[in-house]
């Protein structure tokens, strides 16, 4: 799928959405007009994500995530379990409950109790504020060699958009559920699982719920959509957290390499510092390494050169760059070098291939 084909999706979901929220009847009470204003809200803001992506305007569409995400949390929230007392203090503006406490309230109930919206909060809320509050997630995509200009990828943006969509669908489903709509949840749900599967989602209007279809049906759809969404959303946090490590050994290697330009004169101490940003560019590096196993990731050219037997001898290499060996040419440090295979080109092409896989799925 391309950023076209992306927005084309979201733009058929609004048109959907639009189609079948207007006009809900609603009780006008205080809970329904504040629980209800807050998923209405959500369901702007993922309207405002994609007319900000189609400018582009790519770091404000970014920002949005997390609003979007809280307006729909909250929404659910106020409808489901705020008391009375807390619906009027939230109507003064003066809210006591935090959001990791109203995420708590809500998984006690049976609708989120597979824990969706803690592990979402887990895995991705310190990308959502670091994109929200102007962090290193937002800054870092206005570096580029060329200068300080926005360089947003097109497969994050159309992830984005992705998340952008789901959250709009579940705050239908907020609606649906809550002015009893069976019809119009059971479309909801049926939409978010293909999104959860990155399937088309239907494009037909909601019809008749399916009269041997029953309750329990109907939860067991909404859990299974709300699990893959989680297991998808966690997935990519945890390559975000994995690539971290990459850019760190990489700055290491970066700075090694400078310091072996043809122009760089041989003051002193230059080789203590090259020694030092080669033992953390390599030390750096096998903890990418630890990780990629531990999320048992996969790519052909990665996997056979991680097949070497230079691998444990990194890994003692690193553990002797990060604890303290009082001596000084410890056999962790030389047995890598003295007793590994190429290690010169099998360090450097595995940082490149590191990069390149990075390149393609996180940019």
């Amino acid at each position: 799928m391309d950023i076209p084909e992306a927005v084309a999706s979201s733009e058929d979901l609004i048109r959907w959405i639009d189609q079948n929220v207007k006009d809900l009847p609603y009780k006008p009470d205080l809970r329904s007009q504040l629980g209800l204003g807050c998923l209405d809200v959500a369901l702007e803001l993922h309207k405002a994500m994609l007319l900000l992506v189609c400018e582009p305007i790519h770091a404000s569409a970014f920002a949005l995530l997390r609003i979007l995400f809280e307006a729909w949390v909250r929404g659910e929230w106020l409808l489901q379990r705020a008391s009375d007392e807390q619906l009027e203090q939230f109507k003064a503006d003066h809210h006591k409950v935090t959001f990791g406490q109203m995420i708590e309230d809500l998984e006690s109930h049976e609708a989120f109790n597979n824990g969706v919206l803690s592990k979402v909060k887990q895995e991705l809320w310190g990308m959502m504020n670091s994109f929200t509050h102007t962090g290193y997630q937002q800054v870092a995509r206005r570096n580029t060699p060329d200068g300080i200009v926005p360089n947003y990828k097109d497969e994050e943006v159309i992830k984005i958009l992705g998340w952008a969509d789901a959250a709009a669908i579940m705050s239908v489903h907020g609606i649906a559920g809550y002015v009893r709509n069976n019809e119009l949840s059971k479309a909801a749900l049926d939409r978010a699982i293909a999104i959860s599967r990155n399937e088309a989602a239907p494009s037909r209007s909601p019809g008749p719920v399916s009269p041997g279809r029953s309750r329990a049906s109907n939860r067991k759809d909404s859990k299974e959509a709300k699990d893959e969404g989680a297991k998808r959303m966690s997935n990519l946090a945890h390559l975000f957290s994995l690539h971290r490590y990459f850019i760190w050994a990489n700055k290491m290697r970066v700075h090694f390499d400078m310091l072996h330009q043809e122009n760089i004169p041989r003051y002193k101490g230059w080789d203590i510092e090259t020694r030092l940003y080669m033992s953390y560019w390599y030390g750096g590096l096998y903890v990418v390494i630890e990780g990629w196993q531990q999320l048992k990731l996969s790519d052909p050219t990665i996997d056979q050169l991680l097949a070497s037997p230079n691998v444990p001898l990194l890994r003692r290499f690193r553990n002797g760059t990060f604890h303290f060996q009082k001596n000084y040419n410890d056999k962790r440090f030389l047995d890598f070098i003295t007793e590994g295979q190429n290690v010169v080109q099998w360090v450097r092409k595995l940082n490149i291939e590191f990069g390149r896989f990075f390149l393609d799925n996180v940019k």
